[in-house]
């Protein structure tokens, strides 16, 4: 291996270090968006916690002792919307950031429901860059308190 192709390794490795300590909690209905946002997620490092629903966020959350960085939480889901999810999450964890998707535009999302979506929006379907660029933005943002 070269010099510089073992200092690109380390970079890498270095990075994944550091992401590696960050924990997201994933919560969507659909059971394939599931396990492709999870694998891209593993994939770049982050440890993910997967739930289908808002009860079953909230009471991972509550099983799971570490931080939870960020949580990436569908808005449109049966038992209880995103927001609502969201809102209760950020009650356990006031230092949790929150990355809401969505198949739905923005625009009838603030129709539907109260307006909590912020600037942390993406629109399903996304490429997996999109998300993880999305989610670095999100983690990263010292001015974001959700």
């Amino acid at each position: 291996m070269a010099e510089g192709e073992m200092s690109r390794d380390r970079q890498t490795s270095s990075t994944l270090q550091e992401v590696q300590q960050e924990t997201i909690l994933l919560i969507d209905d659909e059971e394939p968006v599931q396990q492709i946002v999870r694998d891209i997620l593993a994939r770049r490092g982050y440890r993910v916690l997967v739930a289908c629903d808002g009860p079953e966020a909230l009471a991972a959350s509550q099983d799971f002792s570490g931080p939870i960085h960020l949580v990436l939480t569908d808005v449109v889901m049966p038992r209880m919307h995103g927001w609502d999810v969201a809102r209760s999450l950020a009650a356990q964890r006031p230092a949790i950031k929150i990355l809401f998707i969505s198949g739905y535009p923005e625009s009838t999302l603030f129709q539907r429901g109260p307006n909590l979506l912020g600037r942390h929006f993406l629109q399903k379907p996304f490429l997996a860059n999109t998300l993880v660029h999305k989610i670095r933005q999100v983690l990263d943002d010292p001015l974001d308190r959700s």
